[in-house]
């Protein structure tokens, strides 16, 4: 890899999606910049170890979508390592169960402040380092997304407004061009994820998906080729009111 291949930002790059998301770019030729939560148990080496096998490079970094700061300065190290910033990926996320009842303040505000606000600092530190044409995009789901989920009214609303806040957040950087768009990984095809198949409402549901909008499987990155996350790598930006 050179210098003029292209850079990425991953958050919650240390496993799952953000984990396939990171081996797959590094296949296309894309350098990789991932975060973690150090409160997480998984081994970001892993990660760095997938990207490097794939003939990749990868930095990977402790940051708290919470945290203004702590994405700045990883947004910064980027730029740093690699010398410049091309892509942005909102991927980091909380899933908790909390039924209306047990709903605290709390619980629901600690929900929105990683999965839906976290969005728009991730957005906001990369903004400020990408030049000329460039992509944000937002890991959005299909409860919220597409039909709600019972006992997680806080998950599924953070998600909704993702979807939502992609064009608008993205709409005001200036600077750049921005290819704006909003993924919903199969979560059916997740194992994790069994409930989607019992859930009546779903098939119905799955082609409505907001346009633009990719769909694929995050176990099987390779082989989603229209997955929202190869778009960066894969077509020209367009402007937000386009996107």
């Amino acid at each position: 890899m050179t210098s003029s291949n292209p850079v990425a930002l991953i958050t919650g790059a240390a496993s799952g999606i953000g984990q396939a998301l990171a081996v797959a770019y590094a296949e296309r030729g894309v350098r990789v910049v991932g975060s973690y939560f150090s409160g997480d148990p998984h081994d970001p080496s892993a990660t760095q170890a997938l990207v490097e096998q794939a003939g990749g490079q990868c930095l990977m970094q402790a940051a708290d979508v919470t945290d203004s700061a702590s994405l700045d300065a990883l947004a910064a190290a980027a730029v740093e390592r690699f010398g410049r910033l091309d892509y942005a990926v909102a991927n980091a996320g909380l899933l908790r169960r909390a039924p209306l009842l047990e709903m605290t303040d709390e619980r629901w505000n600690e929900m929105l402040d990683v999965d839906l606000t976290g969005v728009m600092r991730t957005f906001r530190a990369a903004a400020r380092h990408i030049e000329g044409a460039g992509a944000l995009v937002a890991i959005s789901s299909i409860a919220g997304g597409v039909y709600g989920w019972q006992d997680h009214a806080h998950y599924a609303a953070a998600k909704a407004r993702r979807a939502r806040a992609v064009p608008v957040t993205g709409g005001g950087a200036g600077r750049a061009r921005y290819s704006l768009q909003r993924g919903y990984p199969g979560a059916d095809r997740n194992p994790g994820n069994r409930w989607t198949r019992r859930t009546p409402s779903a098939p119905r549901a799955w082609p409505k998906l907001p346009a633009p909008s990719r769909w694929g499987a995050w176990a099987r990155p390779a082989r989603s080729p229209t997955w929202c996350a190869f778009s960066p790598a894969t077509k020209p930006a367009t402007s937000p009111g386009k996107a």
